[in-house]
């Protein structure tokens, strides 16, 4: 190990939904035995005193001696400590750290935690992955079989394991082409409206139904990228470029939220200080970003209230957005309109998923120039 001993960093991450100061500690422990600088890192919130006092426990922890070690370290303290730093360093959005923490605690953590990361082997994995496909479909058991790559993956990199033993794992195998997903019908989708009608969903709702956003886009949205005057919402995007977008809205969604931000004021006024300065358009009740797991528990709670509605249990909140997407199809909005609205990769994908929609205007095509091609 190297004989000078930095003292080790400090990165200020911002703040976490309930304004707490995130961190992130990086502590050097000297060099791996190929020669690379052996550096690791430790995310950390509140205050600044409270993220020098960790730095110095784990700087008193290196100088001890007291370093991961490979026979100690179990799936589930890996697991957990990776996910803080996976988080704090950028790559998850909340929803996708949510996500991750789910995959992690509920189906990784009961069948591998009580192991030494050493000890996984790829037949223990292929073995997980049998059972999650007993239960779960294809696509649900790749997400986590890549949730425990990059795990392991970095715990390679941490040296505390020599190889990836999910590497060794083939992914289950998922039909290509996309089932054709569900969309709500005219007469549902007023059946839902009325439930919603009253409740904190009537709002987000309608606007999700007006714009196509996404969820994370929808629950992550800012006031400051609401442009009332110009009639534009102005997405910064959760997934890619493409998804960074403007989409223009109609005066009825104006008005819609002209009153939402009015009942967010009093709302606002009433809780005084407790409520935080998020600037979120869609907050929890407290201000705060609202919870993914309760988002989809209180949603699932209206559509379980909308009577006749055929199928409740395919009707997700991912629902809306495609049912917008075939209404704005059916109403002749183009292919190149709706991909660019609902922030797609290419028009190709637009096409490939809603193709089935598009059929009917063949017909208006084949016959638009009927009158002109006519011989008398």
């Amino acid at each position: 190990m190297d004989s000078r001993r930095p003292t080790g960093t400090l990165l200020s991450k911002g703040e976490n939904a309930r304004r707490e100061p995130k961190w992130l500690i990086r502590i050097d422990y000297g060099r791996k035995p190929n020669g690379a600088r052996d550096r690791r890192a430790v995310a950390f919130t509140g205050s600044k005193k409270g993220a020098e006092r960790k730095l110095t426990e784990l700087l008193a922890q290196r100088d001890a001696g007291l370093t991961p070690s490979p026979e100690k370290t179990t799936v589930a303290q890996w697991f957990r400590d990776w996910l803080k730093l996976h988080a704090a360093e950028g790559h998850l959005s909340d929803s996708g750290r949510e996500r991750y923490d789910g995959i992690i605690e509920h189906h990784i953590i009961p069948k591998l935690g009580t192991m030494t990361v050493k000890q996984v082997r790829g037949q223990h994995i292929t073995q997980l992955k049998t059972q999650w496909l007993e239960t779960l479909k294809p696509a649900t058991v790749y997400k986590h079989l890549v949730v425990l790559r990059q795990a392991f993956e970095a715990a390679v990199a941490a040296n505390l394991i020599v190889r990836n033993p999910a590497d060794a794992v083939q992914n289950p195998s998922v039909v290509r082409g996309r089932q054709e997903q569900r969309a709500l019908t005219e007469a549902e989708l007023r059946k839902l409206l009325d439930s919603a009608a009253g409740t904190r969903f009537d709002h987000p709702i309608r606007f999700t139904l007006a714009t196509g956003v996404r969820e994370g886009e929808l629950l992550g949205l800012l006031w400051s990228d609401v442009d009332l005057k110009g009639r534009v919402i102005n997405l910064r995007g959760t997934k890619s470029t493409n998804s960074r977008r403007s989409i223009e809205i109609s005066k009825v969604m104006v008005d819609l939220l002209e009153a939402h931000r009015t009942a967010q004021k009093e709302a606002r006024l009433k809780l005084g200080a407790a409520w935080p300065n998020t600037d979120l358009v869609f907050p929890s009740t407290v201000g705060t970003r609202w919870a993914r797991r309760a988002f989809y528990r209180d949603y699932k709670k209206v559509v379980d209230a909308t009577k006749e509605l055929e199928r409740p249990d395919e009707v997700k909140w991912h629902t809306l957005r495609h049912t917008a997407a075939s209404l704005w199809i059916m109403r002749g909005a183009d292919v190149f309109t709706v991909s660019r609205r609902l922030g797609h990769a290419s028009a190709a994908f637009t096409m490939d998923t809603y193709a089935h929609l598009f059929k009917g205007q063949q017909k208006v095509a084949a016959q638009a120039l009927d009158g002109l091609l006519r011989r008398a």
